[in-house]
């Protein structure tokens, strides 16, 4: 089971049992790729000849919630693992330091 807790102290959310920290705001708010992860998951989705719903019923993420990642607006944590556990990629594949931030 995953837990997610939000920091208010510094602005990151722990993904347990993992021991990742998402930076959230302050000069590192981008650390995720959001434009790198939507092209994945576009690209994949056209690899495996789904179409925005069948990737919807698949991973029982919306099409407009998926397609939030293209816009820049709100996202929910647990969007994004689902969606990388249908990618089979870790987190920090789009982590534009490419690494956690402990």
């Amino acid at each position: 089971m995953v837990a997610v807790t939000y920091a208010e102290t510094d602005n990151t959310w722990l993904i347990a049992p993992y021991s990742w920290r998402l930076r959230v705001g302050g000069p590192d708010h981008n650390c995720f790729e959001r434009a790198v992860f939507y092209a994945c998951i576009d690209k994949q989705r056209q690899q495996r000849d789904l179409s925005w719903v069948a990737l919807a019923k698949t991973t029982r993420v919306s099409p407009p919630t998926i397609k939030r990642f293209a816009t820049g607006d709100a996202i929910e944590v647990d969007e994004v693992l689902a969606l990388l556990r249908w990618l089979g990629r870790p987190l920090e594949d789009f982590s534009r330091s490419n690494q956690h931030l402990n």
